[in-house]
């Protein structure tokens, strides 16, 4: 895969392998005779009806694509709380194609009625591997449980970029877990900043000195007018 410009979007070879993995969650389901709608991401919208192989990008997240775009040409390594259906993985991925990632995602559905996480979350994963072989590693099971385990292990590599994007009740546990294999300087993104558990979570770290805003994704009207970008202290 060569280096893509700020035309990625318009990519043909991107849209061809969003098209794939999108092709891949919707069959997943199809073939469980379930409705097959996903959990929201950085493209569409949550459990929207139209099929993501039709459907236009979600207009009010072209800031969140095009900051995770950025911000994955800065790191060497990601990790992800939260890959869902891998949408900004693949998106970051495609940004920079030396990027390196892990993540985690219990792959189960929260809630009656919510998508079926359960079902295609899994397949996300084996589509991601496949796809970048050598550059993925991908958990199944609670954040709650996986990094405090992954942090102790030895093979696992420093952290340039953390994306915070499970369950916002665990989103400072979460930091914490991995606080030890984050790189000087890392970035830590912070999704959702609408819910109160997500500020509070941003104020308390920032209070306490363990990161501060990054000033080049300080968006105009504060921390909190898109997901929030910090550094490490």
């Amino acid at each position: 895969m060569t280096p893509v410009d700020a035309d990625l979007l318009a990519d043909p070879a991107f849209l061809a392998d969003l098209a794939g993995l999108n092709g891949a969650l919707i069959d997943s389901l199809t073939a469980a005779g379930v409705t097959p709608q996903i959990t929201g991401n950085p493209f569409y919208r949550h459990m929207q009806g139209e099929s993501p192989l039709t459907a236009r990008f979600m207009t009010r997240n072209a800031q969140k694509r095009a900051r995770l775009v950025a911000l994955a040409r800065r790191a060497r390594s990601h990790f992800e709380v939260g890959v869902n259906g891998g949408h900004g993985i693949l998106l970051m991925m495609w940004a920079n194609p030396d990027l390196r990632v892990a993540g985690v995602d219990l792959c189960g559905t929260v809630g009656a009625g919510n998508p079926r996480a359960d079902i295609y979350g899994p397949v996300a994963m084996d589509w991601l591997r496949q796809r970048f072989p050598g550059r993925m590693r991908l958990m199944r099971g609670s954040s709650a449980d996986v990094l405090p385990a992954y942090a102790a292990d030895p093979s696992a590599e420093p952290i340039d970029l953390l994306r915070i994007d499970g369950a916002r009740s665990l989103y400072e546990a979460d930091f914490r877990a991995l606080r030890p294999l984050l790189a000087p300087g890392a970035r830590v993104i912070f999704d959702d900043p609408g819910w109160p558990q997500t500020r509070a979570t941003v104020e308390r770290l920032a209070a306490e000195g363990a990161l501060i805003p990054d000033a080049d994704f300080l968006p105009e009207g504060g921390i909190f007018a898109a997901d929030p970008v910090l550094r490490l202290a």
